[in-house]
């Protein structure tokens, strides 16, 4: 076939067929994680910590001990990180690790937490989801005791693990005495410390709709307690609007307290309807909500309407910055339950009604959910609608605004077995995050975050996943294409996980940068 190796050519790189002797994957999949390890340690202090954490994610596969000591340094790396009320990323890096330590060395775990700051009462405690996952653990290995212990360690400190608990009731059996007491120590935790996202996932879990339900009188109680803390805009950590569409009407839910109370109404009918009434008294958008749903979610359910969530912006609901952003996701509500409507059985249509996403993520996580979904077994047709996915991202102006789209664009094509118009995806990615790499490293205004949590670090070591994925170790000669050492640590971390068969660490996205 000549075109592929024409193809790499325009592009300014070629692509050598694989030697009899080419290198074993593992073999060089061990050989990068060890390269890396050198690179990572020459890394300015506040870079390493996300780093390790993602080197220690891969190593596990290859050297447990290894990785364990990968984690060990990049908690005590992760001291330099920002720790203030804006910006707690130190705290989150740290729970970070703690979880991913549960799966190796549950020991370790417990006493990495418990040498962690406590956030402020009106803040996320990032440890709250790590001690679930120590819990989890504890669980798996029927260690319910120390389970419990570790939940009475820490419920008296900082937040409470209603994940934990969470885990721990449910692998208790309906008759143990302890699941009664747990339950109301959930209850009055929730009363010490208001965080009603988790508080309601918790008491979802054990409904009176659920088999092994919570007694009737405390979920009674929780379901008060919460609607009362909204009411009293308590516990809404983490302020957010919501948009409902349905062939009927579109309601916009812009104060937070109605978006949390919107997700309470089918947990307060199985209360009484002076509940409901209560909730949403003097609340206009709310009430018109519950008249077409009366039963909150649970009757929304059977219907076509779709929920569009998106977080607080500016000075409060009221304001010009929020009623625009809430205008946004009218738009893109509408847009985006088009495309799942169609991507599988007519992606030329929903790739259009991708195009009147105004938000430049959403709308590249649109166009490569029709692409990651074709279908392999036509071939054919599968690569036409790639090449028309290809197509819908190059109309993205700036490049940096499709660079993370390339990665799910080269996945797709890999599906249908098409290395060159895989290769083709990565070479355009490439390309693509080189400019969303500039804006990043802007010298007049850089992105003040660790480097790997850069959007542009994210989109290359997604590229080079799929690269390592799809070509195996001919990838290496991508590497040339990044000059920058830390960047190249990334990728090859992310080049040795796909030939080891480990997935991909969950690097959270930062960008800090100053208000223009």
């Amino acid at each position: 076939m000549l075109c592929c190796p024409l193809l790499l050519l325009m592009s300014g790189h070629v692509f050598q067929p694989p030697a009899a002797d080419a290198p074993d994957p593992k073999e060089k999949a061990r050989q990068f994680l060890e390269s890396a390890s050198g690179m990572i340690a020459a890394a300015p202090p506040e870079s390493q910590a996300p780093a390790l954490f993602q080197l220690a994610t891969v190593e596990k596969a290859a050297n447990k001990v290894k990785a364990i000591e990968h984690l060990e340094q990049a908690f005590a790396a992760a001291a330099v990180l920002p720790s203030r009320k804006d910006n707690r990323l130190k705290e989150q890096t740290q729970a970070l690790i703690v979880r991913e330590l549960a799966i190796n060395d549950l020991d370790l775990a417990i006493e990495k937490i418990a040498s962690m700051d406590i956030t402020p009462p009106d803040e996320i405690d990032p440890r709250a989801e790590a001690i679930e996952q120590i819990v989890a653990g504890l669980v798996r290995e029927k260690k319910l005791d120390e389970a419990s212990a570790v939940m009475d360690r820490f419920a008296s400190t900082g937040a409470y693990s209603f994940g934990g608990a969470r885990a721990l009731l449910t692998a208790m059996s309906p008759d143990d005495d302890r699941r009664a007491l747990l339950f109301g120590q959930v209850v009055s935790a929730f009363s010490r410390r208001p965080d009603i996202r988790p508080m309601e996932l918790f008491v979802r879990e054990f409904s009176p709709r659920r088999e092994r339900p919570m007694p009737k009188s405390l979920f009674d109680t929780a379901i008060r307690a919460m609607v009362d803390a909204a009411l009293d805009n308590k516990g809404i950590v983490e302020p957010s609007t919501l948009t409902i569409t349905t062939d009927k009407a579109t309601i916009s839910l812009n104060d937070p307290q109605d978006s949390v109370l919107w997700r309470l109404i089918d947990l307060a009918v199985l209360v009484d309807q002076d509940l409901v009434r209560k909730a949403i008294r003097d609340r206009p958008s709310l009430t018109n909500l519950v008249e077409l749903f009366p039963a909150g979610m649970t009757s929304m359910a059977k219907g076509d309407a779709v929920m569009t969530a998106g977080t607080l912006v500016g000075d409060g609901p009221n304001s010009r910055e929020a009623q625009e952003k809430q205008q946004r996701l009218i738009v893109e509500t509408a847009r985006f339950q088009e495309v799942m409507k169609y991507y599988r059985k007519d992606p030329a249509k929903a790739l259009e009604a991708s195009r009147g996403i105004p938000t430049p993520v959403l709308r590249v996580r649109a166009i490569t959910t029709v692409a990651r979904n074709v279908d392999e077994t036509e071939p054919a047709a599968a690569k036409a609608t790639i090449e028309k996915c290809i197509a819908a991202l190059e109309e993205m102006k700036p490049p940096e605004t499709r660079a993370s789209g390339w990665s799910g664009i080269a996945m797709a094509a890999g599906k249908i077995k098409d290395k060159e118009l895989a290769t083709r995806a990565l070479l355009k990615g490439l390309d693509d995050i080189k400019a969303q790499y500039a804006a990043d490293a802007d010298p007049d205004n850089p992105n003040g975050a660790p480097r790997p949590m850069w959007p542009s670090s994210v989109s290359y070591r997604n590229l080079f996943y799929q690269a390592a994925k799809i070509l195996g170790t001919e990838t290496e000669n991508f590497l040339e294409k990044v000059q920058d050492p830390e960047i190249q640590a990334l990728a090859r971390i992310e080049m040795a996980g796909a030939w080891l068969g480990v997935q991909q660490a969950q690097i959270p996205i930062r960008t800090l940068k100053k208000q223009k």
